[in-house]
């Protein structure tokens, strides 16, 4: 250490006044070199780290010493809003700043950089160009107009679903133009106007990935349009940290043998954005680094009945999160999905274990995770049950390694209901009508948050998060909902089909919202499960 902060200090000095690094890879460990660097210079005011690759984890390392220079380029890097409003944040008050160039990076609110341009014209009378130096102030305000313009409110739909050669197609016919997200599938589609949008999921053909860095990082979709022109794709990704995010890119899949890489050009934590210019395989591909990375996961359970005379079959699936269920319950049709809350986070290639203490047998004992998206999906976990278990404990546990010492951490815990053995057949057309029945409710559920006042549903969430006889929901919860119909499916998600009848009947009338617009839609459910008193 005491020679690395020799090199450094010799090597700050003889700098000057430019630094220039574009266009050089950084990864993290380089970056913690060249912040020993910054922490001795004195002389340096320029400095360019245009297209390094620098991520938010990387930015962090330079805060602390970027107040000394007075042209920072940061253009075409993997820089978010979160690492722009440290940036902010770290050089508020500094008046010897006078350009930062950010443009060409992961940002979405472009609020953010007019506010700081804003801000050093009426404190310091400088300004500081956070985009390509021709924009001015107001160019960025008109630039913001431009984007809340194409911002369009997201609209929810369920997909027509049909089922040809044991492949589902999806069918989507929209009236208007605007934001559509796909309830299945977590696509997202900006539609220019009135039309028909169809996709399905299709095999990765990994022969087009060969002499390339990257690896697939959720479903290939094939889609088509008649009349309606898509000119924004969103594809749902699982990601959970920002350095990971910024390694997701887009291959479009053309002519059957053509690829290319789309840069996005917005990404949030759930979808990645690319322009759309012509139709076919898009899917989303992250940088292969083999390194273990958390995402966002979901287990999924298929129950089995009469596996033999005594036994029953639980077949238990750890998949990402962008895998959609309908394509996984496609593949079991002659098994019973049972439905619990299956969200978690996983660690790829990592080794998990699955316990049950009431299990018969349980195999294998344990598996390595890994993100696979060929189209065909197994299950992970095998278990045999006595033929008269009705619910039992379960949970998937996570295997570490630390200091020569094995420990295991619960990933996820469930108890879980299993249906009665009845025919199988009976069984799934019962589901799918209850399924059903739900899904209409979630629609009726939205239409009613829509219809209520702000201060009305401001009262709602309140009362969702302070409830005496149910769980609440966490405010974060309800503070991550993007919509008003994204609330509703987190409400039923939460409380279940039944109890969250229950729950908006009580609640309504504490809003109070008694009139006919509420009353019509919730009368069908309180009838059902008989809540009339």
């Amino acid at each position: 250490m005491a020679m690395s902060l020799k090199w450094a200090s010799s090597l700050s000095k003889a700098l000057g006044k430019e630094l220039d690094l574009s266009d050089t890879p950084l990864n993290y460990r380089t970056c913690e070199s060249l912040q020993l660097v910054l922490d001795y210079t004195e002389d340096l005011t320029h400095l360019n780290l245009s297209h390094c690759q620098i991520t938010d984890a990387c930015l962090d390392l330079f805060l602390p010493h970027l107040h000394k220079m007075m042209i920072l380029d940061l253009t075409g890097n993997d820089i978010t809003d979160k690492g722009v409003q440290r940036l902010r944040i770290a050089l508020d008050g500094n008046s010897f700043t006078k350009t930062i160039c950010l443009c060409d990076n992961q940002i979405t609110e472009i609020g953010l950089l007019v506010e700081e341009a804003r801000f050093e014209t009426q404190q310091t009378g400088t300004r500081r160009c956070t985009q390509p130096q021709h924009y001015s102030t107001k160019d960025l305000e008109s630039k913001i107009k431009t984007e809340k313009k194409k911002e369009d409110p997201i609209k929810e739909f369920e997909p027509e679903l049909e089922v040809n050669n044991g492949r589902i197609s999806y069918r989507f016919q929209c009236t208007s133009e605007g934001l559509f997200m796909c309830r299945t599938t977590g696509l997202l589609f900006g539609l220019k106007g009135s039309g028909c949008v169809e996709y399905s999921v299709v095999h990765w053909d990994m022969r087009l990935l060969i002499n390339t860095h990257y690896e697939p990082a959720g479903p290939m979709f094939d889609i088509k349009t008649t009349t309606a022109e898509i000119y924004e794709l969103h594809l749902p990704h699982c990601e959970t940290h920002v350095d990971a995010i910024g390694n997701l890119s887009v291959v479009h899949i053309h002519n059957e043998d053509t690829r290319e890489f789309l840069s996005p050009v917005k990404i949030s934590k759930k979808h990645i954005a690319v322009n759309v210019c012509r139709l076919s395989h898009y899917g989303v591909v992250h940088e292969n680094d083999q390194n273990n990375r958390m995402i966002r996961g979901q287990v999924l359970l298929f129950q089995e009945p009469d596996v033999s005379p005594t036994l029953q079959r639980l077949w238990v699936f750890l998949l990402p999160s962008n895998v959609p269920l309908s394509e996984i319950k496609n593949q079991q049709q002659e098994y019973v999905f049972i439905q619990t809350s299956s969200e978690c986070k996983l660690m790829t290639n990592a080794k998990y274990t699955l316990i049950s203490k009431i299990a018969k047998k349980i195999q294998p004992k344990q598996k390595l995770f890994e993100l696979l998206h060929d189209g065909n999906h197994h299950p992970t976990f095998e278990v045999f049950l006595d033929k008269d278990v009705t619910e039992l404990q379960i949970k998937v546990q996570h295997k570490i390694k630390e200091s020569g010492n094995i420990t295991f951490k619960t990933t996820w815990k469930r108890l879980i209901m299993l249906k009665k053995n009845r025919d199988n057949h009976t069984e799934m057309i019962s589901e799918e009508h209850s399924n059903n029945q739900e899904k209409k409710w979630i629609s009726d559920l939205g239409e009613i948050m829509e219809d209520l006042k702000c201060d009305e549903f401001k009262k709602l969430k309140h009362l969702m998060n302070n409830t005496k006889n149910r769980v609440c929901i966490r405010w974060t919860k309800l503070e991550e909902a993007n919509n008003r119909c994204e609330l509703a499916s987190l409400v039923v998600e939460t409380w279940g089909f039944k109890e969250s009848v229950k729950a908006i009947h009580e609640l309504m009338k504490k809003l109070p919202r008694n009139d006919e617009f509420v009353t019509d839609r919730l009368k069908p459910y309180v009838t059902q499960f008989g809540l009339e008193g």
